[in-house]
Order: structure tokens, then C-alpha cells, then sequence
């Protein structure tokens, strides 16, 4: 036998105890030719290589999937067997392994006890503790065998890898939609589902995401270090800033792949891909439509509900949209800043300057995708003849319409009939109804008395009535 000079402990070969003392000399002479990690031992780096290189030689004969090292795949095979060993005596949660048992038991105690030497951060687990020090060394120890990209995270790199495959293993069950990420798809399920499970424990607002609540709590601080070197704008985030420096540089970073029209921000780029794919991933509970727009179903809901939560302060009167509102109010101002250059006629809005300007030019600049129609403006009213979109609701019967004027006309319906004829006093909706009965009257009787408005077939009978009505 040969014992270590050290710690005393004997080996059987003068080769095994070389490889023991290198425990106490430090020397680990197997170096890792990709991220230049070392070990005391040949066969740790043979499976440390196999993070980079990906290999899985051991397969499990029961559900074919691979595994990089023998002992990974032993613990596997027990998941089928369900053999649990090591149970939990407070909650008898039972585990594969035993050091699963003692993490498990950090639960209860609630005790942290590998703290970072760096930040001071503590933690339940020495990995998590080898993962948060990474933060501090930039260590990135996987790398991406197709692009090169390197990653501080076994996981971050699956879910690198997906990229280039193109799998997308979680899919929607509401609409279809996948994602390559496991929390993409739990936040979009929530979009269906209404379920938002973060609550500010100041004001009890509710989100969707803790990244939505995160930026929300910012709000109540009232801090906002960020600011903006053009205009002094302050935020509350680095990203909110960096993104609201796009506004002076005109930086458009993001880019269609299908049309090469580029975008500032990222969620611009993500609605407008829509246009090409199709997709309409908000669904209406009441009647099932889709939209490809957050606000386009929050707009159509209010067609089910007749809410009109938007008033005029002038005159009480309420609208569906901010945007309706904003143009009602112009009525009352009566501004019309907006001038044609060319015969000087004067507009409330900047869009009713455009649409006349075409008018002038013959330009039909608009055109419709689906039956190649030009326009020179409102293109949007014609794509509802495709679309099926009746936007304009009755708060009567709840008949919905396409435009406007039809479904005020409509409503006309339900109304009484205010305007009256002083011939033979039958009632109408509206006045152009009443002026179409008149012409009857006209065409039958054209001469009117002067003094009292009543109209008749012949000028006889009108003078007769004069000197009877009038006269006497």
C-alpha cells in the first residue's frame, strides 16, 4: 500500500496516489480547450466537454431520451419506477436522492447558508450561489456549437438553440400560437385567461407579468434617474431612456423581414408583422372575432357593452373613444389651425388636410390590399366591406353597423318623429324625409298663401282664402 504524506490515506498503486495528491497541490493539469476551465482528473473534463459539445451517450431504453453522463440516466430510469427513497419528515414529499432530501429541508428551515462573497447575496443552494457568481466574473462556460454565442446558463443556451432550430415546443391551446420559451407561453395564456397574478402592495393594481409590476412600483418611488441629454426628459429605467433616445437620433433598429420597413421599438415591429402573417391573437368572448391589436378589441367590446365612458365637458355628451371625443370638442372651439398651401381653405384636423390635398393633385395614394381599389382618403371606411367590421353599434337593438351615418340613421328608428308637416301633419324621422314629402305637396299644390304658409291646387281657391281667412 501506498499512504499520502498528507492526510495519511492509502492507495493501492503509486498512480492512484499521484492522481490523490493533486487534491492537496492544487495542480489540475486537464484543461478544457473551449472555456480553459481545469481538473484533477481526465475522465471530469471528457464529461465537462460534453456541455459544449452536446453529446448524450447514455440513453434511456424506456423513453429514448439521452442523458450526458451514466449517473444523470440512473437517477432518470427512477422516475419510471417511481422509486423515492429519501422522504421529507415534515411534509413527506418524498426525493430520487438524498442530497435532493436536504435541499428540500432548506424549505422549511428557510436558511441560506452560501452567501456570495462579492454582493453578500445569500442562497438555499451552492449551485445557484456557482450560477449568481457568474453576475460577478462574466464567466460564460456553454457555448452555441452554430453561431459561437456564449452563455453563462445551460438553459439559456436550450433555449438559444431553438433559435436555429426553429422549435417552439409550447403552444396555446386557445389560439394556437407557440413559443420557445416557457414563460412567453405562461404570460400569453394569460392574455386568454384575464389572470393577472401580481398585485402592488401599494396601490392593489394588478399585472400580467412581475416585470409589468417591477416597472409599476418605480412609479411609487417617484425616482427618475435616467434623463434625457436632448430634452431633460427623466425615467424611471436605463431601457425606457434608451428607447426614448430613438425620438432624437431616429434610430430605427428593428427590422421586417418580410418588407424591410424598420421600426424604433420592438413591439412596433412585432404588431406590424401581423400584417404579413395574419395573425389576430386577441379573441372576443361575446361573439368570437379576432383582432390584431390589444386596443382594436378593447375599442370592439364597446359595441357589446354601449359604454361610452368619455365626456364632453362643454356639453355632457359621451363617446366611445378618447379620439372621438378630442374631435367633438374641436366643435366647440371652432379652431381650424391647419391650412391648404394651395387655396388656402382651413382644416380642425391635420388627416382632413391630407384627404383634401388630393384633391388637388388627383393622387389616389391609397389602395386596398384585398381588391386592389385606389383612394385618395378613407380607405380604412372601404377595407370594412372585406373585414366584415361594423364598429357602430345600436344601444337599442344592438344592431351593429359599418359607418356611421348609417347607424345613427338607424337609430332614427327607435326614436320619435320630431318633424312634422304642416299640410297634413304626418310625422318624420328626419328632415330630409320630411323635405322629400313636401316636394308631393308642391307638385300637386304650388300656390301658397303669403299670410299663413297653407298651399293649394289653384290660384282660385288660394284668393278665395284670403278674403274669407284674412279679410273678415
Amino acid at each position: 500500500m501506498f499512504p499520502c504524506d498528507q492526510c495519511g490515506k492509502s492507495y493501492s498503486t503509486p498512480t492512484n496516489l499521484k492522481n490523490h495528491q493533486r487534491l492537496h497541490t492544487g495542480d489540475k493539469p486537464f484543461s478544457c480547450e473551449f472555456c480553459g476551465k481545469s481538473f484533477y482528473w481526465n475522465h471530469d473534463l471528457t464529461k465537462h466537454l460534453r456541455v459544449h459539445t452536446g453529446e448524450k451517450p447514455f440513453g434511456c431504453d424506456l423513453c429514448h431520451k439521452e442523458f450526458a453522463t451514466a449517473r444523470k440516466l440512473k437517477l432518470h430510469i427512477q422516475i419510471h419506477t417511481g422509486n423515492r427513497p429519501f422522504s421529507c419528515e415534515v411534509c413527506d414529499k418524498a426525493f430520487v436522492q438524498n442530497h435532493d432530501l436536504r435541499r428540500h429541508m432548506i424549505i422549511h428551515s428557510g436558511e441560506k447558508p452560501f452567501k456570495c462573497n462579492e454582493c453578500g447575496k445569500t442562497f438555499m443552494r451552492e449551485e445557484k450561489l456557482k450560477i449568481h457568481e457568474r453576475i460577478h466574473t462574466g464567466e460564460k462556460p456553454y457555448s452555441c456549437e452554430d453561431c459561437g454565442q456564449m452563455f453563462a446558463h445551460s438553459y439559456t443556451l436550450d433555449m438559444h438553440k431553438r433559435l436555429h432550430t426553429g422549435e417552439k415546443p409550447y403552444s396555446c391551446e386557445f389560439c394556437g400560437k407557440t413559443f420557445i420559451r416557457s414563460t412567453h407561453y405562461k404570460e400569453h395564456i394569460r392574455l386568454h385567461t384575464g389572470e393577472r397574478p401580481y398585485n402592488c402592495d401599494q396601490c392593489k393594481k394588478t399585472f400580467r407579468t412581475s416585470y409589468l409590476l417591477a416597472r409599476h412600483k418605480l412609479q411609487h418611488s417617484g425616482v427618475k434617474a435616467f434623463i434625457c441629454e436632448f430634452c431633460e426628459k427623466s425615467f424611471f429605467q436605463q431601457c425606457d431612456l434608451t428607447r426614448h433616445l430613438r425620438v432624437h437620433t431616429g434610430e430605427k433598429p428593428f427590422s421586417c423581414e418580410f418588407c424591410s420597413k424598420t421600426f424604433a421599438w420592438a413591439t412596433d415591429l412585432k404588431t406590424h408583422v401581423r400584417v404579413h402573417t395574419g395573425e389576430q391573437p386577441y379573441d372576443c368572448a361575446v361573439c368570437g372575432k379576432s383582432f390584431r391589436l390589444s386596443g382594436d378589441l378593447k375599442r370592439h367590446m364597446l359595441t357589446h357593452t354601449g359604454e361610452k365612458p368619455f365626456e364632453c365637458e362643454r356639453c355632457g355628451q359621451r363617446f366611445a373613444r378618447m379620439t372621438i371625443l378630442r374631435r367633438h370638442e374641436v366643435t366647440h372651439t371652432r379652431l381650424k389651425p391647419f391650412a391648404c398651401d394651395i387655396c388656402n381653405k382651413t382644416f380642425s384636423f391635420n388627416y382632413s388636410l391630407n384627404e383634401h390635398k388630393r384633391t388637388h393633385d388627383g393622387n389616389k395614394a391609397l389602395t386596398c390590399k384585398t381588391c386592389g381599389k385606389r383612394f385618395k382618403s378613407k380607405v380604412k371606411l372601404h377595407l370594412r366591406i372585406h373585414s366584415g367590421d361594423r364598429p357602430y353599434g345600436c344601444d337599442f337593438c344592438s344592431k351593429t353597423f359599418a359607418w356611421k351615418h348609417n347607424a345613427k340613421k338607424h337609430i332614427l328608428i327607435h326614436a320619435k318623429k320630431p318633424y312634422d308637416c304642416e299640410i297634413c301633419d304626418k310625422q318624420f324621422r328626419s328632415s330630409n324625409e320630411l323635405m322629400h314629402h313636401l316636394r308631393k305637396h308642391f307638385e300637386t299644390m304650388p300656390h301658397v298663401c303669403l299670410d299663413c304658409g297653407k298651399f293649394y291646387g289653384k290660384e282660385s281657391l288660394q284668393n278665395v282664402q284670403i278674403i274669407y281667412s284674412h279679410l273678415y
